[in-house]
């Protein structure tokens, strides 16, 4: 359901955000407003959207649209990884982690996509690395390729690159 509300009633955890990006952003809202609208629980707690909201908050609208969503945990996180997806600044390893974590709660939700599952209702259900394809605008061998990547990298590896 999309609501107009006032932006001190959401509540938002700790979340890292780009400062230059908040910047730019709350610069197009003086000029456009906030036109995509920010994603959030029946309680207000924000979902999707840090980027926006903390921008709102910067360019000081005191109304901003959010979609509120009625979806389990799994439901939230898989909602605020589609929208990290998305994202353009971030880094390989930032975005084979997310692509990997999307994947394994995808799997979780519908076995049957997994490979080796139930291939009697395979054809109703796309596999993970098919629906992240096409979230992604990639292909489904660079989506395998950056969660084999990510998978086989111990932690040492990953802090050095990162």
């Amino acid at each position: 359901m999309l609501k107009l509300i006032p932006i001190n009633a959401i509540k938002i955890g700790s979340v890292r955000t780009d400062a230059e990006h908040v910047k730019a952003l709350a610069a197009s809202f003086a000029e456009v407003d906030l036109l995509e609208p920010l994603l959030v629980n029946e309680d207000y707690e924000l979902i999707a959207g840090a980027h926006r909201y903390r921008a709102a908050k910067l360019a000081k609208l005191e109304k901003v649209p959010v979609h509120v969503l009625d979806l389990d945990e799994a439901g939230q996180e898989l909602a605020q990884l589609d929208e990290n997806l998305l994202q353009k600044q971030r880094s390989v390893l930032e975005l084979a982690e997310l692509m990997r974590r999307r994947k394994e709660i995808y799997e979780a939700a519908h076995p049957e996509a997994k490979r080796g599952g139930d291939q009697s209702k395979r054809q109703s259900v796309p596999s993970a690395t098919a629906m992240l394809a096409k979230k992604g605008n990639r292909s489904e061998r660079s989506v395998r390729q950056h969660i084999e990547v990510v998978t086989k990298l111990d932690l040492k590896a990953k802090k050095a690159i990162a």
